[in-house]
């Protein structure tokens, strides 16, 4: 936590993510230790509750229409209209009123974009849709509800189908599975076509982020367009360095650290010295630094 500003502007955090929001596990699924705040004293409640769970606030989404997507192979999309305001057993919905198909189209590119950004072949993609825009709220589920008893028998057979048809393809592929993913790919945006004649195919990377309405990591809001400049998050700079400690005469590696070294270190610099984790290691750290040159001072 050392590299945030501090004292955060909260005031200027309400602003950005705006009320009513949700405050909701990273990473979390199933609707557990999810709040939704409509103040900032609500917010402090329930994040004062959450423990050690790292949360997210995201703006409340005043959606008419809502969509989970199964995605599989990275490829084949089944969107079902779904309700997350309904009691469990009735969330996902039969009967569903048209939907435009352009907004559906969407749907099924954005899903596809980020299952491959991913690289996820089993996922379901959650979009709520304001105004005509679908966002993604929802998209790292790689093992998603396909209870027939919740899900229904037509979304059940379609995703049980789906998913021996992509068993049988991979078994008979020569295709090896083990890639390194990283999210810069994600990140970085579409790598567009040279004028050396490559084809479209080849100069997009597919798994582009570009077009897809989702959120910032940390803190969101839903709302598309540029950010205004007194809204942009302050970045400050920490530089860190650990030390495996070792005997100095036998050079086996040490199980802790002696205390005298631990303050002799304070004496020169203070609290940037401290045990890690592992008691065999010293971390050495920067204060908060504005920029590059504050930290080599």
């Amino acid at each position: 936590m050392r590299n945030l500003m501090f004292p955060l502007n909260w005031e200027e955090v309400f602003d950005y993510v705006g009320f009513p929001a949700f405050l909701k596990p990273y990473d979390g699924g199933g609707w557990k230790n999810v709040y939704h705040v409509h103040s900032a004293e609500e917010l402090f409640k329930a994040y004062n509750e959450s423990g050690q769970l790292c949360m997210t606030l995201q703006r409340a989404v005043k959606f008419k229409e809502y969509f989970r997507c199964y995605v599989i192979g990275q490829e084949k999309v089944h969107i079902m209209h779904y309700d997350p305001r309904a009691p469990h057993h009735e969330r996902y919905v039969k009967n569903p009123p048209p939907t435009d198909p352009k907004l559906l189209d969407r749907v099924v590119k954005d899903s596809q974009t980020l299952c491959r950004a991913l690289g996820y072949d089993l996922n379901t993609v959650e979009f709520a849709v304001e105004d005509g825009v679908p966002y993604a709220i929802d998209f790292m589920n790689p093992a998603p509800d396909a209870d027939i008893n919740s899900v229904g028998r037509e979304n059940f057979e379609w995703v049980v189908n789906a998913v021996a048809e992509l068993a049988v393809k991979k078994a008979l592929s020569d295709e090896n599975p083990a890639r390194e993913l990283r999210w810069a790919s994600f990140l970085a945006g579409p790598r567009f076509a040279s004028n050396k004649g490559n084809s479209e195919e080849e100069g997009e990377s597919l798994a582009s982020g570009r077009g897809i309405s989702r959120f910032p990591f940390i803190l969101v809001r839903p709302l598309p367009g540029p950010q205004k400049p007194h809204m942009q998050p302050t970045f400050t700079i920490g530089i860190e360095e650990e030390y495996q400690t070792v005997d100095p005469v036998t050079r086996d590696l040490r199980s802790h650290i002696h205390a005298e070294m631990i303050e002799k270190g304070k004496l020169l610099l203070q609290e940037r010295v401290k045990t890690e984790l592992h008691q065999s290691v010293v971390e050495v750290g920067t204060s908060v630094c504005g920029n590059i040159k504050e930290s080599e001072n």
